[in-house]
Formats: C-alpha cells, sequence, structure tokens
C-alpha cells in the first residue's frame, strides 16, 4: 500500500467519524425529546421525576407516578422506569426478582454508566423476601439478569432499623452509596443535646439550634454562590460576605465595645477566630463542599460539636463524663462509615 492510497484511506475514515449521528438516536445536538412516554409513544397520565441518565444518553431512568408506561401497572404508587431512547422502549425496573410488581412508591433512581444496574429507594416491602422493616430501603436491579436485591442490610445480612436513601451509584453499578449512617450519626447527636439538658431543651440548646438552621442556608447559599461555571472562588465568596455584612456588623461592634482592657490572650483568640474561622476556613469549606458534593461532604461537620467538646477539656479546664466520650465515638463511627457508604457499598457479585 502506497503513501497516497493510506492518505486516503484516513481521510475516508475521517469523513465517516465527522459524519456519524451525534448522540443517541441521530438525534442534532440542542433537540429535546421527552423519555416520560411508554413504548408506543403515549405520554405518561401522572408526574414524572428525578431523572438520571447513562453515561452515552441513551438509557434514562426515571420515577413516575404514570400507569400507563407498561402494560398491566396496577399498583397505583410511583415506579421507577427506563426509557431506551434508542431502541424507544419502555421498562420498569422497580419490581422484584420474579416481575412482581412493588406494593409500596419506589423514587430516587440512579443508573449507572453503562445502563445495566439501577439503585433505587422504595418503601415495597415485596421486591425481595424477609423485608420487614417498613422503611425506605436501598434496591438495585439488574436490567441483564432481572434480578433485584436490597442492598441497605444491616451488618449481619437483615433488616436495617433506619431509613436508607439512594446517593449514588458507581459506573459499573457494584458500588452504592446511601443515607442511613447520615441519619444516624444526626439522630445521635439530637439526643446527646435532649440528654445534656435532662430531657428538655434548654435556652442555649434553641439558641444553637436557631444559629445551625441559619448557617445550613448560608452553606448551601454559599455552595451555589461558589460552584458552577460563572461562579465565584471560595475565596471570593467569603471575602464578599464579610465586605457586605460590614453596615451590620460596625455598629455592633461600636456600640458593644468593651469598657475594660482587653488582655492579649483575648486579642489572639480574636485574631484566630476572624482570620481562621470565619474567613480562612471557608475557602477549604466552600471548595470541599463543591467538589465532593454537599450532601457527603457536609456529614463530616457531624464531629463538630463533639471536636468542640473534646477540646473545651484541655483549653477550658471542664470536665468530659464517659457518656461524653461515648456518644462522641458512636458519632465519629457513622461519619465513618458514612462517607464510605456514599462511596460505595459493596455488593454482592452475581
Amino acid at each position: 500500500m502506497d503513501k497516497q492510497t493510506r492518505k486516503r484511506i484516513v481521510a475516508v475514515a475521517a469523513l465517516s467519524l465527522l459524519a456519524a449521528p451525534v448522540g443517541v438516536g441521530a438525534q442534532s445536538p440542542g433537540v429535546t425529546t421527552r423519555a416520560s412516554v411508554s413504548s408506543a409513544a403515549i405520554s405518561g397520565d401522572g408526574p414524572s421525576t428525578t431523572p438520571s441518565a447513562s453515561d452515552d444518553g441513551r438509557l434514562v431512568a426515571f420515577s413516575s407516578g404514570a400507569d400507563n408506561l407498561v402494560p398491566e401497572d396496577g399498583n397505583g404508587v410511583f415506579d421507577v422506569f427506563v426509557r431506551d431512547r434508542l431502541a424507544q422502549t419502555t421498562e420498569r425496573v422497580s419490581v422484584a426478582s420474579d416481575g412482581s410488581e412493588a406494593n409500596g412508591g419506589s423514587f430516587e433512581p440512579k443508573i449507572s454508566a453503562n445502563g445495566r444496574f439501577v439503585a433505587f429507594s422504595s418503601v415495597a416491602s415485596n421486591l425481595v423476601s424477609s423485608d420487614g422493616n417498613a422503611l425506605s430501603d436501598v434496591f438495585v436491579h439488574d436490567r441483564d439478569t432481572g434480578e433485584t436485591e436490597r442492598v441497605s442490610r444491616a451488618i449481619d445480612g437483615g433488616d436495617p432499623d433506619g431509613k436508607s436513601f439512594v446517593d449514588s451509584i458507581s459506573d459499573d453499578g457494584r458500588l452504592v452509596g446511601f443515607w442511613s449512617f447520615a441519619l444516624l450519626g444526626a439522630a445521635l447527636v439530637v439526643a446527646f443535646a435532649a440528654w445534656s439538658g435532662a430531657g428538655r431543651p434548654q435556652l442555649g440548646d434553641l439558641l444553637l439550634l436557631g444559629a445551625v438552621v441559619a448557617s445550613s442556608v448560608g452553606y448551601i447559599t454559599g455552595v451555589r454562590v461558589s460552584s458552577g461555571p460563572d461562579a465565584l472562588t471560595p475565596e471570593q465568596t467569603i471575602s464578599w460576605v464579610l465586605v457586605l455584612a460590614l453596615p451590620a456588623t460596625l455598629p455592633v461592634l461600636l456600640t458593644q465595645w468593651p469598657t475594660a482592657p482587653i488582655r492579649a490572650a483575648s486579642w489572639g483568640g480574636f485574631a484566630y477566630v476572624a482570620l481562621f474561622s470565619m474567613w480562612m476556613g471557608f475557602f477549604a469549606w466552600y471548595r470541599g463542599l463543591a467538589w465532593g458534593g454537599t450532601l457527603r461532604v457536609s456529614q463530616v461537620q457531624l464531629l463538630q460539636p463533639f471536636v468542640s467538646i473534646l477540646l473545651s477539656v484541655p483549653l477550658l479546664g471542664e470536665q468530659l463524663r464517659p457518656a461524653t466520650l461515648g456518644f462522641s465515638i458512636a458519632v465519629m463511627a457513622c461519619v465513618t462509615l458514612g462517607r464510605r457508604m456514599s462511596a460505595g457499598a459493596p455488593r454482592s457479585s452475581s
């Protein structure tokens, strides 16, 4: 084969690639199609929500309350479906391994990159045998084999004693993340606060709760501002926040200026809080939430109250009770396991 012939072959191959259809179903870029339809292209007669697409965009998983997307849908609850945009077919995947429909609603599907596995949350009790916790569980349906497996299991393989929700599924569908440990950790924090207040909230608890709610709104707003293609950097975000707050903070500073002399150690504490807690700490905070995802990374903040408690012993001379240490260890375990779960909980190999 001479040099000129090789050039012609390369040119033909390149033109073939450029002329090939872009995306799935030979659709042009910018074209919007509806995925929540039946295999006969009939529109769903109920709401559809929470779509999740495979890596190539061919398969779209979604939750729907429609009962006309597949034949024999008579459970009257939300189900999870997968639409094949190339084959123009729609199938229901929130079913048991024998194909029987769920007796409870199914929501929040996450489809693997290759489209084979679909993870979803469901309150149904008949998708697998021995599901008796009457709570939301996480299931994975294998579209190739038709098998449905519950992955939110207790350590001994039995029913978990808390609700579970889908967080993510890995590219090949082998790993699934869910929220059980995050909810357990939050419950432990609330239980500790109630126990510390002798079973009833104290004024300090209520003030701190209000601060937590207000801060949470601020954290999420900050993440929205500091993420996305046209976003500010985390450094710009918190710096502008502090500048815009000056009209409110300066009058308070002037009216609340201490009359007694301020010790050098106190000035050092002010400097640390101002520099690290209220400014530089947010550089890492907003960047971490944007990179790792708010749902997963924010679990780490469950450690904050207990780290503060542990530091109060050497710095403030407070007494650490055994129960407090026990709560701290339990919450740290929940955070560790929750982050491992959100990164992926091993599924049994098929």
